[in-house]
């Protein structure tokens, strides 16, 4: 993909929870989140064109850092035929805190994106993975994924579920005596879990994630472009029914790390919420918007062995 040169971006301030922000005040949380991106590899010059020589079904070919998206056995996004998933006895997710938490939103090219601040007064810890416990997993970002404007959809598909419009990952890491850093967690088989919420448009604004796109994504419309705020991700969650499955992350270097939990119910934004997201800008070439493209892996594997379920 052509280099792009990027307009001056802009860093927002303002008042979150009562505390007004500034740029220098975030200049702890930035720091951090270029050190979460680095290690993430999320700039490795991708695509999302599929006519492109970087699109998705080329991943595995132009670099050599990320073959796994070519090669690898164990690749997500999957489809979930939900009569085939084994049920299992399964703790229900719990998180450590229920208040929000503070951290940055950014326009990272490919998708909207909230990074926590770090700290342990604003750490939120997941418990009772499934096939994981007792491991502690640490929240550490949020973004969203929604097709082109012609093929509207999520990267999963449940095969019981029609019309779906898109798709909110919380990502976590894995922390333990051999994981202590997101770097470990990244080299470690089971480093990361990953929850998965399906969502519908509606008309009517309401809730946690209509909230968060007006209030913070509205304003980072532009690539680089930064908001600090707050989100409470426990108020995402729709109910306790969920798939899990072993697989990737479904963006290069698509690493086979991920124990991936869809929960079966679909949460809701409504349609001036997706429209924000759909308008924002990407850095495909011409900086062309969100819903030219979208941001959707294509389904990787239909036959997914180890599909359980807790319901």
């Amino acid at each position: 993909m052509p280099t792009r040169t990027s307009p001056t971006r802009k860093m927002s301030s303002g008042v979150v929870n009562g505390r007004q922000t500034t740029p220098f005040t975030m200049v702890t949380t930035l720091l951090h989140l270029m050190v979460i991106l680095s290690q993430l590899l999320h700039c490795l010059g991708f695509s999302y064109d599929q006519a492109s020589n970087h699109g998705p079904s080329r991943w595995g070919s132009f670099n050599k850092m990320i073959t796994s998206c070519k090669t690898g056995s164990q690749q997500s996004p999957v489809m979930i035929t939900t009569n085939t998933a084994k049920r299992i006895p399964i703790t229900d997710l719990s998180y450590n805190r229920t208040h929000p938490i503070m951290g940055v939103f950014r326009n990272n090219g490919h998708a909207p994106q909230f990074i926590p601040d770090t700290g342990s007064n604003n750490e939120l810890i997941l418990k009772n993975v499934p096939e994981l416990v007792p491991n502690d997993f640490v929240f550490c970002d949020l973004h969203f994924h929604i097709g082109a404007s012609s093929n509207n959809g999520p990267e999963h598909i449940l095969s019981n579920h029609a019309n779906i419009s898109g798709e909110v990952h919380l990502v976590h890491w894995k922390r333990d005596g051999h994981t202590p850093t997101l770097s470990a967690a990244l080299r470690d088989p089971n480093g990361l879990a990953v929850v998965a919420l399906f969502f519908n448009v509606i008309e009517d604004c309401q809730g946690e994630t209509d909230r968060i796109i007006q209030q913070y994504v509205s304003r980072i419309k532009d690539v680089d472009e930064t908001k600090q705020g707050y989100i409470n991700p426990v108020r995402l969650y729709p109910n306790r029914r969920y798939y899990t499955y072993r697989g990737s992350l479904t963006t290069p270097p698509c690493s086979e790390i991920v124990r991936w939990i869809l929960f079966e119910t679909p949460i809701t934004i409504c349609r001036k919420s997706f429209k924000i997201l759909q308008n924002m800008e990407t850095d495909e070439e011409g900086s062309v918007a969100l819903s030219v493209f979208g941001n959707v892996r294509p389904v990787q594997r239909r036959d997914v062995t180890g599909l359980k379920k807790n319901f």
